[in-house]
């Protein structure tokens, strides 16, 4: 029932399009074009992956899966972008805020690896970006996501600091426009730049502060 649950959510809502997303398209545009290359993985966990050590350690293992073993792996970045690994937390003893808490603690990491890694699950609070108001995160299962990053993720780099340290968010940013000025994030524009740069200018002052 959670993978049917989580094959509807797919197919059903996130390939389709929504009056919610407020644009045209599918809600998720990269997932068919992720579907018809078979770029979409899937782990599903058991009752074992229960406490916090435990979903860190499969999270690191399927992370290293994505990288090294899993196809697309041959360095073709428009090929790669549309390859994500869907890992599902079966188990009803991990809560909500555990998943959020694994997702924060992570990120900054896979990010450092040209990655991003997200949560969804009933309580997400992951609002969609031109409508505050419309939660696609929100499934009934809980999931936890890697995919390579994009030019447009600088949204979700933006306004950090309630969640991480300073220094933090300034080493994250710093790695996006690394990948950025190496010509590796798909469909990279100079709005994308400025954005970064006034990021990092902005941490950067608040440092000096």
């Amino acid at each position: 029932m959670d993978c049917m649950s989580i094959y509807k959510y797919i197919r059903e809502f996130i390939c389709q399009s929504n009056e919610y997303t407020n644009r045209p398209g599918p809600v998720c545009p990269f997932v068919p074009t992720s579907l018809k290359q078979n770029s979409m993985y899937f782990f599903i966990s058991n009752d074992q992956y229960n406490t916090k050590e435990r979903i860190i350690k499969m999270v690191e293992q399927c992370k290293y899966d994505f990288l090294y073993n899993l196809k697309p792996n041959d360095g073709n970045r428009d090929r790669l972008i549309y390859k994500c690994l869907v890992m599902l937390i079966r188990s009803s003893d991990v809560p909500h805020s555990l998943i959020d808490e694994i997702q924060i603690e992570l990120k900054p990491s896979f990010l450092q690896d040209g990655l991003m890694f997200g949560e969804f699950h009933q309580s997400a609070n992951s609002n969609a970006i031109r409508n505050e108001s419309f939660y696609p995160t929100r499934t009934n299962v809980p999931l936890l996501v890697i995919r390579y990053m994009v030019a447009n993720d600088i949204i979700f780099l933006t306004n950090q600091e309630k969640k991480y340290p300073v220094e933090t968010c300034v080493n994250m940013i710093k790695k996006y426009l690394e990948l950025y000025h190496l010509g590796s994030l798909y469909r990279s524009k100079p709005n994308h730049l400025q954005s970064a740069n006034d990021i990092l200018e902005k941490l950067n002052c608040s440092i000096k502060e």
